[in-house]
């Protein structure tokens, strides 16, 4: 009763918030001619409101919004129970259908969250699509054609195929590459975005039958599985161009890892696969969270406890023991969950975007906690 009664508050709270909320990089999301204008204030803005524990968006003008990343999390986590949610399924599609950008770009893509995201290492315009963002609302139009079947649904699939393919595939160095979003140099290589979109062909090609070529996504999924280290961790990204491999070792492992569970479930993955899950598996539950079910930062860092790790965690440990790689990985994601719960989720419903040993950072975030925790609370209640 636990985790439903969890998943109820968190639902709840989504709704009744018109599913729209802050996020921890929309410290660009202002009009605020000092912010908006120069790349240093809209950088400075978006690292203070993604750390600070103290909420400065009203003082800065950042509103809350609706994005449609959260959404399709949200409506990915509402099929898991169809018939309560029926309504609230079918207005989320609308909207995602709506704020397609085929118009100008000819496929089914999406902007991922409606404001621009300046980083120190580049910036990202509002209005422009990823890769990531569109694969999680394919993904959904891919589940709901699943409990529903419409030929828009099926269009909106193929369609995103075309896009990974046709816009952001990429051979460079004898590599083969989905890269993030169109102006995404042919040189960054990032491991977990490019076997995400290569899995979603794959599952494409399995669901409707459809002839998408299949060599290019086997050999992406590939090149990355030899970037596995010898203690079976992966890095984030690696640069081509300079040779530099990004040492960053957090919940992109487990996205990794529910690919290759993907490939040897619906897709014949092969012994180096199995391989390298296992081994990627055992470095995920050993290394990457405490035996209490607390996530580590970025390994070796322990602080602090990021809420995505943790949703991560139970997706991937539920995923997991599903398909019988080890009783412990069930027992162990419905210990990051009740960890999780008492740690790290407010009376109001909403959870916690960062734990620290003396504070918690309780700022709200719909995408990034909220919709990641009911997706994944969803996961491990159907393990049930």
């Amino acid at each position: 009763m636990k985790l439903e009664h969890s998943f109820q508050l968190v639902m709840n709270h989504i709704i009744n918030s018109g599913y729209s909320g802050y996020d921890p990089y929309d410290g660009s999301n202002t009009n605020s001619p000092l912010i908006i204008n120069y790349k240093y204030t809209r950088a400075f803005s978006t690292y203070l409101n993604k750390f600070s524990p103290i909420n400065f968006r009203k003082l800065l003008g950042i509103k809350p919004s609706k994005q449609n990343q959260a959404l399709a999390f949200i409506g990915r986590a509402m099929l898991f129970a169809p018939d309560e949610y029926q309504h609230e399924i079918a207005d989320i599609a609308n909207t995602l259908v709506n704020s397609s950008m085929k118009k100008e770009y000819g496929y089914h893509c999406w902007d991922a969250h409606g404001f621009p995201i300046q980083m120190l290492s580049g910036y990202h315009p509002a209005g422009k699509p990823d890769i990531f963002g569109t694969e999680s609302i394919a993904r959904f139009f891919l589940e709901l054609h699943d409990k529903d079947p419409k030929p828009i649904y099926r269009e909106i699939c193929e369609s995103v195929c075309n896009f990974f393919i046709n816009d952001l595939a990429v051979v460079n160095s004898g590599k083969h590459f989905f890269k993030y979003e169109h102006t995404t140099s042919e040189d960054k290589w990032c491991y977990n975005v490019s076997v995400t979109a290569a899995n979603y062909i794959l599952d494409i090609n399995n669901t409707f039958s459809s002839s998408f070529e299949e060599e290019f996504p086997k050999k992406c999924i590939t090149d990355v599985v030899e970037r596995q280290k010898e203690n079976g961790e992966w890095y984030y990204s690696y640069d081509l161009a300079d040779d530099y491999e990004k040492p960053q070792i957090d919940f992109h492992q487990g996205y990794i890892l529910d690919v290759l569970l993907n490939l040897l479930k619906n897709h014949n993955g092969n012994e180096s696969i199995k391989s390298a899950y296992k081994k990627g598996l055992e470095y995920y539950y050993e290394k990457q969270f405490l035996p209490t079910g607390q996530g580590i930062y970025r390994y070796p860092k322990k602080w602090p406890v990021n809420i995505h790790n943790q949703a991560q965690g139970i997706i991937t440990f539920a995923r997991a023991a599903r398909e019988d790689f080890g009783g412990q990985y069930s027992e162990f994601a419905l210990q990051i969950a009740e960890w999780t719960i008492d740690k790290m989720q407010s009376s109001r419903g909403y959870f916690y975007y960062h734990k620290y040993p003396m504070f918690t950072n309780k700022i709200p975030y719909i995408r990034w906690s909220d919709a990641a925790m009911a997706y994944a609370l969803g996961e491990l209640m159907n393990n049930k």
